[in-house]
């Protein structure tokens, strides 16, 4: 009987480390779909994964949102290290733009590029407290967070299709220490179009007094 028990318990074990395995592997079957797509500039397919796994396959076995997965290898893509950081940050912000001038009709493309210039103001920013980060370095943080932010704005009629730009855009007014009206707008009209990315969640919650004294 102990036997057999045991038989049972390593066979259950054995389950999970299966299902975990093939969970882990689809996860990061999503991530580096859309990070090497970045990597090549392949705007039409990034939309049509963003697309696809906000409305069709949209979840992992394990019941994961797979458009987070989707945005952690857009993530991994923008990280920019080495003594040339600035240069290789101008040049993505560069790059991007192009996206949006070829491809005018993909949201996703003006959401890039808005994701383009978030990363070098996290370069200027660093992840310290506002008092640490030299005045010139913070100046531009802000500088590129609000062009980032007006940039999302001023195309918002083709980009808005894509939740991705009302997840973007939360981000940033966290960032700009923006209203709370304001952000809980951007979050109502986003939450109407697709209800299930929670990109927004993450990023939705307006910032506390606290957080905005460190941000400057």
């Amino acid at each position: 009987m102990k036997n057999l028990a045991t038989i049972l318990l390593l066979l259950v074990l054995g389950s999970n480390a299966i299902a975990q395995d093939a969970e882990l592997i689809e996860r990061n079957v999503t991530i580096e779909q859309s990070r090497l797509a970045f990597l090549k500039g392949d705007v039409r397919e990034l939309q049509r994964l963003a697309t696809h796994y906000l409305n069709v396959d949209r979840r992992t076995a394990s019941g994961a949102f797979k458009i987070e997965q989707f945005d952690d290898g857009i993530e991994m893509a923008l990280v920019i290290r080495g003594d040339d950081a600035e240069a290789q940050h101008q040049a993505l912000i560069a790059r991007t733009k192009t996206w949006v001038d070829e491809f005018p009709d993909a949201p996703i493309a003006y959401v890039l590029h808005a994701r383009s210039l978030m990363a070098y103001t996290h370069y200027f920013r660093g992840g310290g407290y506002a008092n640490t980060v030299p005045p010139l370095a913070l100046a531009s943080y802000r500088k590129y967070s609000t062009e980032a932010a007006e940039f999302l704005l001023k195309n918002q009629d083709v980009a808005s299709v894509y939740t991705g730009w009302h997840a973007t855009l939360i981000n940033l007014a966290r960032q700009l220490a923006w209203p709370k009206n304001m952000v809980n707008k951007t979050m109502a009209d986003g939450l109407r179009r697709s209800p299930d990315d929670y990109r927004m969640y993450h990023h939705g919650s307006p910032p506390t007094p606290t957080q905005r004294k460190r941000t400057g």
